[in-house]
């Protein structure tokens, strides 16, 4: 998982190294201007992880693999939601030339010979992102109604804003608040917490259903989680 979530770095590291646009052997990489790179979500996978504590800053939350069935307290678990992505770079001046979108794969090249690139990004945004559970939350939400509420973002790579600060300290949005911007961009990583306990002592199996504006729709499962009292 920590592996993974490290491609997206490495990728930005190995593709940004010549900083004025000219190769290490003085040749010109040519105008880039006319180009961008972005990555297009292919599948999205989740993680149940028994989390560090919430940091006083925004960051990505790491954290060793929930064992389905163990006893533990609502509020040591993130779900970890991970984009498998495909980059691509638009060649956006023959796209205006042609009249049409053209793209090529993305592949990694030598830092030694790389040249400043735009950093890779997604113009797909998030339509929905809906939660169930197996068994009854409380008293007032029945198993497989939407736990939407119950939820807040704790981390989100993308460019859509996930918190913001409320007399210096740190206010992460409730999924529902998150979801209710103008814009929701997709991005390569989702983290969630719950942000309160169920009402009662049990398993529960979550399902998320997250879609995308490309009409695509993933369908995740949690492994059965054993929740006690705080």
């Amino acid at each position: 998982m920590i592996f993974k979530q490290l491609i997206p770095l490495t990728i930005l590291l190995l593709v940004s190294g010549c900083q004025d646009d000219y190769k290490d052997d003085g040749s010109s990489c040519g105008d880039l201007s006319s180009y961008s790179y972005e990555f297009d979500i292919t599948n999205i996978s989740l993680e149940v992880l028994i989390a560090q504590e919430e940091k006083s800053y925004a960051s990505l939350l790491f954290g060793e693999i929930y064992q389905a069935n163990s006893d533990i307290i609502y509020s040591d678990i993130v779900f970890s939601l991970d984009s498998e992505t495909k980059f691509v770079a638009i060649d956006s001046q023959k796209t205006k030339d042609k009249g049409q979108h053209q793209k090529i794969n993305f592949t990694l090249i030598s830092s030694a010979h790389a040249c400043s690139l735009i950093p890779p990004s997604t113009n797909e945004k998030i339509v929905d992102i809906k939660i169930t559970s197996s068994y009854a939350f409380n008293s007032s939400i029945a198993a497989g109604e939407s736990l939407k509420s119950k939820f807040k973002v704790v981390f989100a790579e993308s460019q859509t804003p996930f918190y913001q600060y409320q007399d210096g300290i740190i206010e992460y949005f409730s999924l529902t608040q998150y979801l209710e911007q103008e814009e929701v961009y997709a991005g390569n990583i989702m983290q969630l917490k719950l942000i309160e306990s169920p009402e009662f002592a049990g398993s529960h199996i979550f399902f998320i259903e997250f879609t995308l504006d490309t009409g695509e729709v993933f369908l995740l499962e949690t492994p059965e989680i054993s929740f006690t009292k705080a």
